[in-house]
């Protein structure tokens, strides 16, 4: 019992400090170790912004290849009307920081969720945030 009482205040805590983060044209990404509850934490997110929204698991191939498409057309039909895009699993996209790039510069804001911390995926966002650097 006191194990959830702690989980759900902790939970709280980076529920606002995320809610905080959501910037439109931003990507938030959460990321760490397996089974620490970052699904569980977007899906409370969702529930608790005033946004429109959708979850997609890239877990599921039709949303893996629309993601991974590069094609502004697919990844706006993967966004529908929604301000605030969730994709779990995210590190399985090829190429997920180019796509992530598209959409921001397309649309609205995009919340990543990673089920670990993959070599891959950080590569990939490292190579996006250079891209969008100033100098």
């Amino acid at each position: 019992m006191l194990c959830c009482t702690i989980f759900r205040k902790i939970q709280r805590l980076w529920l606002s400090k995320i809610q905080n983060a959501l910037i439109p044209g931003k990507v938030l990404v959460l990321y760490g170790p397996r089974q620490v509850g970052k699904t569980t934490l977007a899906k409370d997110l969702l529930s608790q912004v005033p946004l429109r929204s959708r979850f997609v698991n890239a877990d599921e191939l039709v949303y893996r290849e629309a993601l991974a498409s590069q094609s502004r057309q697919k990844l706006a039909e993967v966004l529908g009307d929604a301000d605030l895009l969730v994709i779990d699993e995210a590190q399985r996209v090829p190429e997920i920081g180019l796509n992530l790039k598209i959409l921001v510069d397309s649309f609205n804001c995009s919340l990543c969720t990673n089920r670990h911390k993959s070599r891959c995926f950080h590569n990939s966002v490292i190579r996006f945030k250079r891209s969008r650097s100033r100098f």
